[in-house]
C-alpha cells in the first residue's frame, strides 16, 4: 500500500486499517519532486493533516457532527491545502478546533502533543453530542471504552496523560495509533 510502511512494524496495521477505510491517505510531495505512494510515517503531522484525519474518520463512522457556531474563516485561510479547508470548517463549526492568536490556524504548522490532547477531547465531546442527538441516540452510548466512571473522565485521563508525554510533537505513523487507541480501547 505504502512503500514506506513496512510489513510487520508495530503501527503497519493501523496505517493499513486507516487507509482502507479512507481515514488517512499518502503524502504529498512538492512539485516537481518524484515519488508516490509513501504514508511519511517518520512525519510530523500538520495542523490541517490533522483535522483531515478527524474528519475523515466522522465521514468513515457516519458521524453528524454538531454545529456549535458559525465559522467566519481564519486570516491565513490562502495558506491552508484545498483538500483540508473542508475539514477545518467542518470540526471549528463543531468545536473541535479553535485556532490560534490573531484568528490564525496556522495549517501548515505542526501539532503540538497538547493540540493534539485538545483535538481529541473536543472531537470526542463532539462525537458524544452527535450519538445523543442521533435517533435513539443516548450520550456517552460508544464513548464508555474501559472501566471509568464518565466518558469524560476517560477523555481528560487520556488527554492528560498525552500532554504530559515528553514528545514535543506527534508524528503520522504515533497519530493513527493514538486516535485508535482512544477510540477502540
Amino acid at each position: 500500500m505504502f512503500t514506506d510502511v513496512p510489513e510487520g512494524s508495530w503501527y503497519t496495521d493501523a496505517v493499513i486499517w486507516a487507509a482502507n477505510n479512507g481515514i488517512v491517505s499518502g503524502i504529498d510531495l512538492p512539485a516537481g519532486q518524484a515519488g508516490g505512494g509513501l504514508f511519511g510515517p517518520d512525519d510530523n503531522i500538520s495542523r490541517q493533516d490533522l483535522a483531515v484525519i478527524l474528519n475523515n474518520y466522522a465521514v468513515f463512522a457516519g458521524l453528524k457532527l454538531p454545529v456549535n457556531r458559525s465559522y467566519t474563516g481564519f486570516n491565513d485561510e490562502a495558506d491552508m491545502a484545498g483538500y483540508a479547508t473542508e475539514a477545518i470548517e467542518r470540526l471549528y463549526r463543531a468545536g473541535v478546533i479553535s485556532g490560534k492568536p490573531g484568528n490564525a490556524y496556522d495549517p501548515m504548522g505542526s501539532a503540538t502533543r497538547a493540540e493534539v490532547a485538545t483535538m481529541l477531547m473536543n472531537f470526542l465531546h463532539a462525537v458524544d453530542q452527535a450519538l445523543a442527538d442521533a435517533p435513539g441516540g443516548a450520550p456517552g452510548a460508544q464513548l464508555t471504552l474501559s472501566n471509568t466512571s464518565s466518558p469524560d473522565a476517560l477523555i481528560d485521563r487520556r488527554a492528560r496523560k498525552l500532554v504530559e508525554a515528553p514528545v514535543p510533537s506527534v508524528d503520522n505513523k504515533d497519530d493513527i495509533d493514538l486516535i485508535m487507541n482512544l477510540l477502540w480501547d
